[in-house]
């Protein structure tokens, strides 16, 4: 990317129930990644553990809490307080590879990429679950 073209500002959106085992690798993923620009929403569904004590140990991440409700739900309360050009929906067991950020940048400035996908990895130890 040349020095001239807008970078976007990316709303990271996690939303997150009773996480404590896996919000610190997912928060410190995003935080290797962010720009000084984007923001971190987390979305809170009535955690009873200490998964509030450890995301509020890093700054400038944003909680949010709503009790009970949908997975869906959380993430739209996430994207009506975002100011992102671009919301990344993060659930709070999946961690950013490095180079995420570069890369969505580069889908975003080049013309002549119309659609994108991305490649899940499944453990050859995998459950039926990770499979699906």
């Amino acid at each position: 990317m040349s020095g001239t073209e807008k970078t976007h500002l990316i709303s990271f959106i996690v939303p997150v129930l009773n996480g404590q085992k896996y919000i610190k690798t997912c928060l410190d993923s995003i935080m290797k990644e962010k720009a000084p620009t984007d923001e971190v929403i987390l979305v809170d569904n009535g955690s009873t553990d200490n998964t509030l004590k450890i995301a509020s140990g890093y700054p400038g991440v944003q909680i949010l809490q709503y009790p009970r409700v949908t997975i869906s739900a959380l993430r739209n309360r996430g994207t009506e307080h975002a100011k992102g050009d671009l919301f990344a929906f993060i659930d709070c067991d999946c961690i950013i590879c490095p180079g995420w950020r570069a890369a969505v940048e580069s889908v975003m400035t080049d013309d002549n990429i119309h659609a994108t996908g991305s490649i899940y990895d499944i453990p050859e130890q995998s459950t039926w679950v990770e499979r699906a």
